[in-house]
């Protein structure tokens, strides 16, 4: 089993940014929502962005052509993508990161009840919201949590990339899931097969795109 990854720089500042961008999505429904179900939303949307591919992709919705309503209530406690949701808590438990897991959905449970007080109180507006997004996103508590979340994101990265289930991931099942041409996949295979047995298990996947951001590595 894949161990807890250094995470590159990269990922700290893209999951801030993407919790951040949900933020402001949800601000006029913030009193509804489930921060767990925000927290599962931010990563598996995250991975199908980055695999056009994936079967995830039909697994949520596209927000862009939601109504606000509509929004609102995927984040609420009825789950719309029931299967995501118990792999993500298998993953957590099984990689021994479910507490870091509770962990960042409580610092964003605090942060959804700092804003609805906030709101309530005439205190706080929408561009408030962003900047105490930014600063709970920024906390040392909340940077414990983001090398955990991001073992889980890799842990099912790899499970979608096995599509044969064997264990391991070849040069076709990269090329498929990735859609890039087979030059692009070779480099990114051969980089990231350390050991050079002509396959990728998951310990390197998850070492290779924990390092390299997502800039320096095709596969995210």
């Amino acid at each position: 089993m894949a161990s807890l990854p250094k995470v590159h720089q990269e990922y700290y500042d893209l999951l801030k940014d993407s919790f951040t961008a949900v933020m402001g999505m949800l601000w006029e429904g913030v009193d509804d929502v489930d921060p767990m179900k925000v927290v599962i939303f931010v990563l598996v949307s995250t991975l199908t962005e980055r695999f056009p591919n994936s079967p995830l992709k039909t697994t949520i919705p596209n927000v862009d052509s939601m109504s606000k309503e509509a929004i609102f209530a995927m984040f609420q406690e009825d789950d719309e993508f029931d299967n995501v949701t118990s792999e993500f808590y298998r993953l957590a438990v099984d990689s021994g990161q479910r507490a870091k897991m509770d962990k960042m959905g409580e610092i964003l449970g605090q942060l959804f009840e700092e804003v609805l007080e906030g709101k309530g109180e005439g205190t706080v507006d929408e561009e408030d919201a962003q900047r105490l997004t930014e600063v709970k996103l920024t906390s040392k508590g909340w940077k414990d949590c983001v090398p955990s979340f991001y073992l889980i994101m890799f842990r099912m990265l790899f499970q979608i990339c096995d599509i044969n289930n064997d264990g391991t991931i070849d040069q076709g099942e990269l090329q498929a899931m990735t859609g890039c041409d087979a030059t692009s996949a070779r480099f990114v295979f051969n980089a990231m097969d350390t050991n050079g047995d002509g396959q990728i298990d998951e310990e390197e996947l998850v070492k290779a795109a924990a390092a390299k951001g997502c800039s320096g590595c095709s596969l995210m």
